[in-house]
């Protein structure tokens, strides 16, 4: 009987919205969420799945990497996950030693035309999104492919413009209607960020789990009349203000004006008006 393949988890990466995770007003990452809501938080994270909205795929390049290193892709309902055979005489070692400046990029593509509807998000289209556990040295500075950088533990936060040379890794072709690539190097910007252990010859002791989260769009929710196109109500804060209410797939937030009941907006329908964005309903 021969041995037995050991596939060990390399990385996972997790891709989390809360557009689609949220119920209403409330978070799912909420750690008080209330008996009544604990149970439909954890339904929206049962029919989550990033497949709705992104399309998530190696670059040819990486392909040819990931049998080379006897690797395997495999996408999750929340992101993606990436095995490696091991070492049968040491499980805690790479079946094919790891090379140095080993990285792996995947084409996030947007099959969903709302997405911006119902992401917090400006997309800049004539630049694509490079988010990594490793900073792109100053040497890749100044070249031809305009990149939005941003470093996989403060997604939301850091926020960089770099100039980054794709065409020796990723072709031309390859990135016509691409969003973002996803770039893990073993060696990752520190040690939290790393594939491998300290000596860099062996599996990472602890399975690194790289995670990013969207904020869903928040919208002044407009009600206009069918017939002429008039505002009917917009909701108010006690200021007279209008409200900012989030855009969620699941739950109700409560708008009521005296005895009526007005419905939430689905995320059809935004509308951008000079920076401030509407969610309109026709009652």
């Amino acid at each position: 009987m021969g041995l037995q393949n050991i596939y060990k988890t390399l990385f996972g990466f997790q891709i989390l919205h809360r557009y689609f995770l949220d119920e209403g007003e409330t978070a799912f990452d909420d750690n008080n969420p209330g008996n009544d809501l604990e149970d439909k938080l954890a339904n929206n994270l049962s029919q989550y799945d990033v497949k709705e909205f992104f399309t998530i795929y190696p670059s040819k390049k990486t392909a040819q990497k990931l049998r080379n290193w006897r690797a395997i892709f495999r996408l999750t309902y929340d992101g993606f996950k990436v095995f490696m055979k091991a070492d049968h005489s040491d499980p805690n070692k790479p079946f094919i030693d790891f090379p140095d400046e080993l990285y792996f990029d995947f084409m996030v593509q947007i099959n969903d035309p709302y997405f911006e509807n119902y992401t917090d998000i400006t997309i800049d289209r004539s630049k694509i999104v490079l988010i990594s556990n490793r900073t792109p040295s100053a040497s890749l500075e100044d070249t031809a492919t305009a990149t939005e950088y941003i470093r996989i533990s403060d997604f939301g936060n850091a926020y960089t413009t770099i100039d980054v040379e794709l065409s020796d890794a990723i072709a031309p072709d390859e990135l016509i209607g691409t969003f973002a690539i996803i770039r893990v190097h073993l060696d990752g910007q520190n040690s939290d960020l790393d594939l491998t252990n300290p000596g860099g010859d062996e599996f990472n002791n602890t399975t690194p789990e790289f995670s990013i989260i969207y904020d869903n769009r928040k919208t002044i929710w407009r009600y206009l009349s069918t017939a002429d196109n008039s505002v009917v109500f917009i909701p108010q804060l006690n200021n007279n203000n209008p409200k900012i209410l989030p855009l969620t797939k699941n739950g109700y937030v409560d708008v009521q004006d005296g005895p009526v009941k007005y419905p939430n907006p689905n995320a059809n329908l935004v509308v951008n008006d000079g920076g401030t964005f509407y969610s309109e309903v026709f009652i």
